[in-house]
């Protein structure tokens, strides 16, 4: 007596299945990664011009040297984001121009300088 047909193509469909599971898994992991804080500063302050993200970069640098405290970066980036008046949904502003002078200031009075590490 021969098998069906069918029977003989589960241990190929179960491999199948196996793999497209495995691919989406990794398509997953790929698509939804979690955005660097350079990434999250840069989109949450709308910068564009070069210097504005030169400025967000010494910024990274300054806090991953240990020298700028987070917290005071982030409690900025959140206050910049509320200062930017909005009309119809949209800023009017772009957080970053509250953002640069607001954190430069209280990083001078800190006796902090922001800066890249060449």
């Amino acid at each position: 007596m021969t098998s069906h047909p069918i029977r003989r193509c589960i241990p190929l469909l179960i491999v199948a299945l196996a793999l497209s599971l495995a691919a989406g898994v990794q398509a997953a992991r790929q698509g939804g990664k979690e955005p660097t804080y350079r990434e999250r500063l840069v989109l949450g302050l709308q910068a564009r011009r070069p210097s504005e993200v030169d400025f967000v970069d010494a910024v990274v640098d300054t806090v991953e040297r240990g020298k700028l405290p987070r917290r005071l970066v982030d409690r900025t980036f959140f206050w910049a984001r509320e200062r930017s008046p909005e009309r119809n949904g949209r800023k009017l502003h772009r957080p970053i121009i509250y953002f640069q002078p607001a954190l430069t200031k209280q990083a001078e009075k800190l006796g902090i300088k922001i800066e890249r590490d060449s």
